[in-house]
């Protein structure tokens, strides 16, 4: 009941929000997205998620990058974001997005090439569960590329307190280490992180192992 209160508030937030997201989708977002999307493994005719991907602009940036040769999806909590989302694409585009819960992603198991998250991981009540999920829908060798504020620093533990105190959704956030345990739990192999603006925001990218 708790995990169903904390989405529903999660949603709720983001719907209100959802009008006026892409005038206040500052650079600094695009940029953080631009980063992320440069630091993955993109190559024509792959499938591609954004969870928690709001208005879609990492989406259709992707899809822009490949020149529109592969599947590319977004999912989030909020059904206004996602109505955004289909608005932006433009009527007739075959990027697809659809309201979802990122710990019960609602696509069947080796889905996806490449699986991105951006500034919305500390979020989620399970964060186990959710890369429990993104392992489940990652193809054997596909890639995730997780981007969030990182408390590994002072800066990123005075962020993390003044989030709590700010942010009732907000959840927490986790150091690079604890990302490196999670992923292991989720059985996604963890390849490392780079620091992509200020020192707090960082990318943690992992792969699900191929078979032997």
């Amino acid at each position: 009941m708790k995990e169903n209160s904390h989405s529903r508030k999660n949603a709720r937030k983001w719907d209100a929000r959802a009008e006026r997201y892409d005038r206040a989708l500052l650079g600094l977002m695009k940029l953080i997205q631009r980063r992320t999307l440069a630091l993955a493994a993109l190559r024509p005719r792959m499938s591609f998620l954004d969870i928690g991907c709001g208005t879609g602009w990492a989406v259709r940036y992707a899809a822009h990058l490949l020149a529109g040769q592969g599947r590319f999806h977004g999912i989030d909590l909020s059904p206004r974001m996602i109505a955004r989302a289909k608005e932006n694409a433009g009527e007739g585009s075959d990027l697809c997005f659809q309201v979802g819960d990122a710990e019960a992603l609602p696509f069947g198991n080796e889905s996806f090439d490449l699986v991105i998250c951006t500034n919305s991981f500390h979020h989620y009540r399970d964060p186990q569960r959710v890369l429990g999920e993104i392992h489940r829908v990652l193809k054997p060798g596909g890639e995730l590329r997780l981007t969030d504020p990182t408390a590994d620093d002072f800066v990123g533990r005075m962020m993390e307190r003044r989030q709590r105190r700010k942010e009732p959704e907000h959840v927490r956030f986790y150091t690079s280490e604890q990302y490196r345990e999670m992923f292991a739990g989720a059985g996604i192999e963890y390849l490392g992180n780079r620091t992509i603006t200020i020192t707090t925001i960082k990318v943690h990218a992992g792969r699900r192992p191929e078979p032997w």
